[in-house]
C-alpha cells in the first residue's frame, strides 16, 4: 500500500545516508529485497555488498531496507578500517564524477 511506499522511501534515504552505503537496488526473484553496494569494499574485498530477502519476519521492502541498515552499522559501522575505506572511495568517486540520485529510481520502482 501507500504507507509502505512512505516507510520505503524513508528506510531507503536513511540507507542511503550511510556513510558506507554507494548505492541500492531492488533484488527481484521470487522473494525480493534490498540489497546495498558498499563504500567500504576495499577493506574487505570478499564483501562488496549486503543485502536482506522478504522472509515470513520481514514481509515488506521497508522492513528489507531497515533490516539491511542495521547489518550495515553492526557489521561495518564500527570497524576503522570498513570507515577509511568507505571515505578514501567516496572521496575518489566524488572527483571522477558528480553526484547522482539512485534513490530515484529505486523510489519509483517501489511506488
Amino acid at each position: 500500500g501507500s504507507e509502505d511506499g512512505a516507510d520505503l522511501e524513508t528506510a531507503v534515504r536513511a540507507l542511503l545516508a550511510s556513510p558506507h552505503v554507494e548505492r541500492i537496488e531492488q533484488l527481484s526473484g521470487d522473494r525480493g529485497g534490498v540489497c546495498a553496494r558498499l563504500w567500504c569494499r576495499a577493506a574487505h574485498s570478499s564483501c562488496r555488498s549486503e543485502q536482506r530477502q522478504v522472509t515470513m519476519k520481514r514481509t515488506t521492502l521497508a522492513e528489507c531496507a531497515v533490516s539491511l541498515l542495521d547489518l550495515i552499522n553492526t557489521k561495518h559501522g564500527a570497524k576503522a578500517e570498513c570507515v577509511v575505506a568507505a571515505e578514501a572511495a567516496r572521496a575518489a568517486e566524488a572527483t571522477e564524477a558528480g553526484p547522482s540520485a539512485p534513490a530515484n529510481a529505486f523510489a519509483a520502482m517501489a511506488a
